[in-house]
């Protein structure tokens, strides 16, 4: 509720909130090796959606379609806004090796820059993994604690 009343307080204080939606949390999963090392396959990210993107930081941006057909929304680092593009951004991948950025696609678009990543969560921090090594560890523990009862 207290997040619900700031976000409402956000989207009334801000001069943008006209051309913005109201501010809202997302998780995503990265996919791929294209960010490595920032981001690892399998990492989840906090993404702030409806908020002004800032140059150097990580977005999950849609990039354009493909031969396929559309491609999924991926974690890519701005890095500029396009000078050819008034109104759009120049992307780019940590990985030069793997991976697409405006070097194969070209710049994106405002609207396609879908949010602003806050914070990375390793994969093997995930709750799911942790307690089952957890349980192990207790599961010893207690067998180590009951054999020295004995």
């Amino acid at each position: 509720m207290a997040f619900g009343g700031l976000t409402k307080r956000l989207a009334v204080l801000s001069p943008f909130s006209a051309v913005l939606r109201t501010p809202r949390l997302g998780i995503t999963t990265a996919h791929g090796r294209s960010m490595e090392p920032t981001l690892h396959e399998g990492d989840r990210v906090v993404v702030l959606h409806g908020v002004i993107p800032r140059p150097g930081r990580l977005a999950l941006v849609k990039l354009p379609d493909g031969p396929n057909g559309p491609r999924p929304p991926r974690v890519k680092r701005l890095s500029k806004r396009s000078p050819k593009m008034g109104d759009g951004w120049w992307i780019e991948r940590d990985n030069p090796k793997a991976g697409l950025d405006s070097w194969e696609v070209g710049a994106v678009a405002d609207d396609d820059v879908l949010g602003q990543v806050l914070i990375r969560v390793p994969a093997w921090q995930w709750p799911h993994q942790i307690r089952p090594a957890m349980r192990k560890a207790a599961d010893k523990s207690a067998a180590l604690v009951s054999k020295r009862r004995k």
